[in-house]
């Protein structure tokens, strides 16, 4: 179980966003504006190195003024609790404690919903994972050593320097606390992410990524290196080695998890996929659903729908829970799946169901997706809103 720190910090981060750049956040450059910055990094010297130009990927994703004076105002506040952790926390006895008497043979850092993600070769590896470690944050002169090695290299950059000096001392306290050989993370998304690794090797544990989600083109995903990074296609390794992951660590493994087998009954005509569209464009989405003349269902993103908008929009018996309805029963209960860029259609692809592209209720969106490598507009058949909309008519 995550640190409550963590999670609060990840709600704030949320909302801040949310509040800064809109609801339905769009970058600030183009898919080749994109390329032009990542490709003007020189190769990583090591891991720290690939951590730091992550970092400065991230940062430069938005033009919002106001999101960059917060980014100058953030890394001005992480100061002080840098210097915090950096001079005066320690474990009681600063002692170089590894492992204990409860042990686990890997620990799964991932959202206990995707645990579906987890493939078979990871399970028949590891004959005992945790997925509910609770833990909390510990550091002896190890990871002082560390933290401030990499303060030392980028010393001006506090913010950067405190999340990799938390995420550090996070570990810390999960391989202490479950003798771990290895970390399952979802977190090739994190600039903190290669730093990991090279802490884990440190330690002689493995740091191991599997995906989750959809994988697209962008400034977020760059640089990260992990032991072992498992994608479901080849088409994802080659997206992220063009935004020059390390090369070596990737294996494609598609989790059974994700192959269905589901019961046919009550079968709806559609279902609609949300992720974090305005309330204009869900209201767009109502008026192509009602025009399909089929039965329908929304499903939203238990992160990123904004539930009072679709509430205002679509009735409450229209509205799948995902609380109740796992994914493989939605996928497998639906004639058509649909969505803007969701890594359900590659699920539902998978499992031989019939999937369509929302290109009407955000055409910019979507161009933007398909030129950003979104693999069910670039390799997989599959058919446009506006085509089924057309027929319709």
């Amino acid at each position: 179980m995550a640190n409550p720190l963590f999670v609060s910090l990840l709600r704030l981060k949320s909302l801040s966003m949310r509040l800064l750049l809109g609801e339905d956040r769009r970058e600030a450059h183009s898919p080749e504006a994109q390329r032009k910055i990542i490709e003007s990094f020189p190769e990583p010297r090591d891991a720290v190195e690939r951590s730091y130009f992550q970092y400065v990927c991230q940062k430069k994703r938005y033009a919002s003024l106001t999101y960059r004076a917060l980014c100058s105002v953030a890394n001005l506040a992480a100061l002080v609790p840098l210097v915090y952790f950096v001079a005066f926390k320690h474990r009681d006895d600063d002692s170089e404690v590894s492992g204990s008497s409860e042990s686990a043979s890997a620990v799964f850092l991932g959202q206990p919903h995707i645990l579906d993600r987890l493939p078979n070769s990871l399970r028949d590896r590891y004959d005992e994972i945790d997925a509910d470690l609770q833990y909390g944050m510990l550091m002896t002169k190890r990871e002082r050593q560390l933290i401030r090695d990499i303060w030392a290299r980028y010393p001006l950059s506090f913010l950067f320097v405190l999340k990799c000096a938390m995420k550090i001392m996070a570990y810390c306290d999960i391989i202490d606390k479950s003798g771990a050989k290895a970390i399952i993370a979802t977190s090739e998304d994190s600039y903190t992410s290669s730093i990991l690794t090279h802490y884990c090797r440190m330690r002689s544990v493995r740091h191991i990524n599997i995906m989750h989600g959809e994988i697209l083109y962008g400034l977020a995903r760059t640089f990260f290196s992990f032991d072992e990074c498992i994608v479901w296609d080849e088409y994802y390794k080659g997206l992220c080695l063009r935004m020059r992951a390390e090369s070596a660590q990737f294996k494609v493994d598609i989790p059974e998890g994700l192959l269905y087998r589901g019961d046919s009954s009550n079968m709806v005509g559609a279902t609609y996929y949300f992720q974090n569209q305005t309330r204009e464009q869900m209201i767009e989405i109502k008026k192509a659903l009602d025009h399909l003349g089929v039965s329908y269902r929304v499903r939203p993103h238990p992160i990123y729908t904004n539930m009072d908008n679709l509430n205002l929009v679509f009735g409450g018996e229209t509205i799948e829970d995902f609380d109740d309805v796992p994914i493989e029963q939605s996928i497998m209960g639906s004639e058509m799946l649909i969505a803007k860029s969701s890594t359900v259609l590659f699920q539902g692809y998978i499992n031989k169901k019939k999937v369509v592209i929302d290109d009407l209720s955000d055409p910019c969106s979507f161009s933007q997706a398909r030129e950003s490598g979104y693999i069910m507009a670039n390799k997989c058949e599959c058919d446009l809103l506006s085509e089924i909309i057309a027929r319709v008519d």
